[in-house]
């Protein structure tokens, strides 16, 4: 299977070349299904069966940019995570706005936040359910997901004194004995104040929202960065 996963990681994404590869690839991994599990394990098999999976379903939404087709992607995978764990904590990394567990930023579509929380019941109640906003006091992010071009955001320092984002750093930055914060925080959302809406920034531009009704927890770093693979221009 080498070869081909080479032959994959050879091409160009994006090119009729790379959708060759990667389907004479999921190809194999079927119609070779017995003597790969044997080789791979059943564990490693099916992670690379599963992202094979991923990939050519993305392929089109990309060609489209298809946001609504790309979140049905996320919430089958987790669904299905989910029904594979039983009884099993499943974590599930996506961006902050795909975590929202009631729709507030971004386009207009289902979330999968938002889908999880209206079908608890799959998994056993609303309290099995805990979304957490990752984002920084500092750095540099992008406005969509086929943006590759990060830009800075101003730093949580420098917004008003009334912002939820500039009160936390403030704490933080105490709590370091630093003029800015130094090290990430936790912040746990369950306290009746959350429940207000308030100024908050997570990025470029500041929003006033209940920072509870999308989210049960905040970490937050002290600088965060655009990974290389996404600046990437292929």
């Amino acid at each position: 299977i080498e070869p081909l996963v080479a032959g994959v990681l050879a091409t160009r994404p994006g090119t009729d070349e790379y959708a060759a590869a990667v389907t004479e690839l999921e190809r194999r991994l079927v119609s070779e299904f017995e003597s790969l599990v044997e080789i791979l394990g059943a564990t490693w098999y099916g992670r690379i069966k599963e992202a094979v999976e991923i990939e050519l379903r993305s392929l089109p939404i990309r060609a489209r940019h298809d946001v609504h087709a790309r979140e049905r992607i996320m919430i089958d995978l987790t669904l299905r995570t989910v029904a594979d764990a039983a009884d099993s904590i499943v974590a599930v990394n996506v961006g902050m706005y795909h975590a929202q567990t009631r729709r507030y930023m971004g386009t207009r579509q289902e979330w999968l936040g938002e889908h999880l929380a209206a079908n608890a019941d799959r998994f056993g109640g609303a309290d099995r359910l805990y979304a957490i906003a990752f984002w920084g006091f500092d750095g540099e992010r992008i406005r969509s997901f086929m943006d590759r071009d990060p830009q800075p955001v101003p730093a949580a320092m420098e917004r008003p004194p009334t912002n939820l984002s500039r009160q936390i750093a403030d704490v933080v930055a105490r709590r370091d004995g630093a003029d800015r914060p130094e090290s990430a925080a936790f912040l746990d959302l369950s306290h009746p104040v959350f429940a207000r809406r308030m100024p908050i920034a997570f990025g470029y531009s500041p929003l006033r929202a209940a920072p509870s009704r999308q989210f049960d927890a905040y970490v937050i770093f002290p600088e965060i960065t655009i990974l290389e693979s996404i600046r990437r221009e292929w």
